[in-house]
């Protein structure tokens, strides 16, 4: 699993997401090494390992459970694995619909954490109700997790941005479940041991908060070539001066260089001329910057841009 990820997310690095660029199939490992250099996006890997230890855990253990706890046969418990497969897929599929809502993330989070130690107790009943929902909160949680690393990537770097939380969450499996298994292996009886595991899983379901370039649903809405309008600062590049301007180009290159840089963000546009955008100072609270952004927007229309415009 984990020599697979490594290769899908060399291959990644040039893979397009819209039009093929020319010659596509050259890797450039330096380009993917400046992706790990944002620190957002690390972070974000690092939430997907959690992510792969806990979901593979579950249909890993779980089945441990329902034999040594239960005295169930290998193929009953087997498909009583169904909810949790089930549930998965109903958060996998829910995810798309509630990616703008706060409470999303906070209630998958809760789900998982709170439903993985119910798989413990002594009705199946209750087992396979708490197991559906440890399927839904994971299901939920990894679709919003791919969208904001790729939110805070590049634009032109979403193909690697997915890449990054495929092999984070493969990693994350491929190294975590084994590690969980030293519970099993320390000699204490196997109840215990099992108790212990889905606790450690409890625990170490991430609750991540979405990327700050995550776009509002009260926002305006993206280009129609499908780009972000709001990028991290930590994303941006040299690159973008056409979308970001020269002073947010510059800003995003100094924080890529490690020096201290208060966090923010830019906003995208066309390259604009002086005074045709109105400043707007003074801004405090998300709705406050949404109208100034409106304000900014329409400015190019007031008498005042005019003048410059024509010349």
């Amino acid at each position: 699993m984990l020599p697979l990820s490594l290769t899908s997310l060399l291959l990644a690095t040039s893979l397009p997401t819209a039009e093929a660029p020319p010659q596509w199939w050259r890797v450039s490992l330096r380009e993917q090494f400046d992706l790990w250099r944002i620190r957002s996006l690390r972070r974000l890997a690092g939430v997907a390992a959690l992510v792969g230890m806990v979901s593979l855990g579950l249909l890993t253990y779980a089945p441990l459970v329902l034999q040594s706890l239960h005295g169930l046969r290998a193929t009953t418990a087997g498909w009583l694995l169904a909810p949790a497969l089930v549930g998965i897929g109903l958060g996998t599929a829910a995810s798309g619909r509630l990616a703008d809502r706060r409470w999303t993330r906070p209630v998958s989070w809760a789900l998982a954490t709170c439903c993985l130690p119910l798989v413990l107790l002594p009705h199946l009943g209750v087992v396979a109700i708490a197991l559906m929902g440890a399927g839904v909160g994971i299901g939920i949680t990894f679709p919003l997790l791919l969208l904001d690393i790729q939110t805070a990537a590049p634009h032109d770097r979403l193909a690697q941005a997915g890449a990054m939380a495929q092999l984070g969450r493969n990693a994350g499996a491929g190294l975590g479940v084994p590690a969980l298994s030293l519970w099993l292996l320390a000699g204490m009886p196997t109840s215990r041991a099992l108790a212990a595991v889905f606790l450690t899983m409890s625990l170490a379901v991430p609750h991540h908060e979405p990327s700050r370039s995550h776009r509002p649903s009260s926002s305006p809405p993206p280009s129609e070539q499908g780009v972000s309008m709001i990028i991290d600062l930590e994303a941006v590049r040299a690159t973008d001066i056409p979308r970001v301007g020269g002073k947010g180009a510059n800003l995003g290159e100094l924080i890529a260089a490690g020096l201290p840089v208060p966090g923010g963000f830019c906003v995208t546009a066309d390259a604009s001329f002086a005074g045709q955008q109105q400043t707007i100072l003074g801004v405090v609270g998300a709705d406050a910057v949404l109208e100034a952004i409106r304000q900014c927007w329409a400015s190019p229309e007031q008498p005042r841009a005019s003048p410059t415009a024509r010349t």
